[in-house]
């Protein structure tokens, strides 16, 4: 918001650790950063590709998905003959 350039803002910090912003009778919304999180060093070529290496194994499901005999999808009965496609008696 460029309207608050320059303007003051109050930092209302409450007994149970929340934060707000007010300005004009508004709450603001905000994102707070950790400043205490040390910066991450650059990777090489090689550290990048163990990385993301090991990202994918992750996202790989280990085993495929089944349904139990007794989950409600399998529990949908076969449709009705409609009596097409037989062949005629004569």
């Amino acid at each position: 918001r460029y309207a608050l350039r320059g303007q003051n803002v109050s930092v209302i910090s409450y007994a149970d650790q929340r934060v707000e912003l007010l300005y004009a009778n508004e709450i603001l919304p905000f994102i707070v950063f950790d400043s205490h999180q040390p910066p991450l060093l650059p990777l090489d070529e090689k550290q990048i590709n163990i990385c993301v290496d090991e990202i994918v194994k992750k996202r790989q499901p280990t085993e495929k998905y089944r349904p139990p005999p007794t989950h409600p999808w399998r529990g949908y009965s076969k449709p009705a003959p409609s009596g097409t496609g037989h062949a005629r008696q004569t």
